[in-house]
């Protein structure tokens, strides 16, 4: 989408890699030998764990700071 803030413009990173498209996500499904749905399964399970990202405890981020800033 810039999958990372959920403005629906699914290949466009907005000029900064760090924000995730598709076409990255497919790649990486690509590299590991599974498919896009797999990836996504997951990315789900992985991310409300936070592990190793600073996130335990379900910090919120505000979604039209494209994942910027984290609200408090």
């Amino acid at each position: 989408m810039c999958v990372t803030c959920g403005c629906k413009q699914y290949e466009d990173n907005h000029g900064d890699q760090r924000n995730i498209t598709l076409t990255a996500l497919r790649e990486a499904g690509q590299a590991a030998g599974i498919g896009l749905p797999e990836v996504v399964s997951n990315i789900d399970e992985a991310v409300p764990s936070g592990v190793g990202t600073g996130l335990q405890g379900g910090a919120d981020i505000d979604p039209t700071s494209h994942g910027n800033t984290p609200q408090r």
